[in-house]
This record gives C-alpha cells, structure tokens and sequence, in this order.
C-alpha cells in the first residue's frame, strides 16, 4: 500500500463520517451504511480494520465501554477503531438499535442532541484513532496473526461474486443506486478474500448479506456463497 493511497481513503472516510455528523438523526442509517460500504469497497482501510481486530474481542470491549451507564472510548486506538467499526455494522444490522442506544447512553430530550453527542465523542475520536493507526506504520495485506482464507474457499466463492455480479448488471429493474450499491459491496467481499483475513471476510458478508437481503434474483447466489463460508466453519 503506498502512502498516497492511505491518504486518499482516509479523506475519503473522513468524508463519509462528516456527513454522518451533519445529518439528522432520522437521516443516520443510510449514512451509516455509506461508511461502512465505504470502508469495504476499500483495500487500504479493510487492511487496517483487520489488523485492529485481530486479538480484539469485541463483545468484551463494548461491555466495557458501556459499563457505568454510559459510552467511553477505549485509550488504545486499534482497539478504538475495532470497536467502532464494530458497533457501526451492529447498528446497521439492527443487532443494536441506535435509537435506543442514544436515549441510554446519550441521554437528552432531543434525539437530534443526543445523535450530534453520538458523533462528537464517539465518530470524531473514532476519526482520530483511524489516524494514529494509519500513521503507526504499514498493515501487511494479510497480517500473520490473522487466520487467512484458503485458496479453496476464495476459488468457490469468487465465481458466486462474478455471476452475481452480471445478474445485478443485467437486471433493469435495479435503479442505478442500488445496482451501484450491490456491485460495491460485492467487490468489497471480493478484496477481502483475496487481501484480508477470514474475520473480516465474515464482517464483509454480514454487511453485503444484510444489504441485499431483500434483493430476490440474488438470494440463490448469496446463499451458495453462504453455505460454503459455513462448510469451512467461517459462519
């Protein structure tokens, strides 16, 4: 990865996360959803992502995060953006519900208040940790200690993701958003298989997965793809 690159997506990603804290609350999911596919589509960040998850465990640090009725940040940057980017896909997959989350944990009588609380102490020192791991030095595409994806498994499923892909493309019914919406995701599964560790293969899928839950011509392709990440124990 060359410097320049990580540059140009981190302003990307800043972007993304700007517009999330400019919006309104009601406007929040979709911009939500921007970072995260934004973050998928990207090969430079999906290898720091990686690499911050390794050794992290998530459920652990949320509870600790959340513990005495209120959101704190974990000191540790890697451990920051694990976490983050982490909770982001939780709410996006309606595991957790941001708006209760903002009436526990950013208590206010204006849900608007409470979301603009969210972003400043949370999406901004997300921002900032994002940084400090970028300016800690280079990821390698696929760090040691991350478990990595067998030649077997990619080689299955990558021919899922291209057939997939031309159906999407073919199909006039799809208005350009979603269509571009789709094929940006499967790309980004794609780059993870062949760049990233079985994780975040799985965090991928589970954000392409709920994106195109609805999406009837592809359901029997996701679920090929979906078996074969639960034939090698990836699901």
């Amino acid at each position: 990865m060359s410097k320049e690159s990580i540059k140009k997506a981190y302003t990307g990603l800043v972007g993304k996360c700007n517009k999330l804290a400019k919006n309104k609350f009601i406007m929040s999911g979709q911009s939500i959803a921007d970072i995260l596919k934004f973050i998928a589509a990207s090969p430079e960040l999906m290898g720091y992502v990686s690499s911050c998850n390794s050794g992290v465990d998530y459920r652990k640090e949320l509870s600790d995060a959340l513990a005495g009725g209120y959101f704190r940040l974990p000191r540790d940057s890697r451990v920051a953006v694990a976490l983050v980017t982490g909770l982001l896909f939780d709410f996006d997959r309606k595991v957790i519900g941001l708006y209760q989350f903002l009436c526990t944990y950013f208590k206010d009588d204006d849900i608007n208040k409470s979301f603009a609380s969210f972003c400043n102490r949370v999406i901004t020192p997300y921002l900032l940790a994002f940084k400090d791991v970028l300016d800690g030095g280079e990821v390698e595409d696929k760090p040691e200690s991350a478990v990595l994806v067998e030649d077997s498994v990619r080689d299955t499923i990558v021919p899922y993701i291209g057939a997939l892909t031309e159906a999407i493309m073919s199909d006039d019914a799809l208005d350009d958003d979603k269509r571009n919406t789709y094929v940006t995701m499967l790309e980004g599964l794609y780059l993870a298989l062949e760049n990233s560790g079985a994780k975040l293969v799985k965090v991928v899928w589970l954000g392409l997965k709920a994106i195109m839950g609805d999406y009837r011509n592809g359901a029997s392709y996701l679920k090929s793809i979906e078996n074969v990440m639960r034939s090698y124990a990836m699901l």
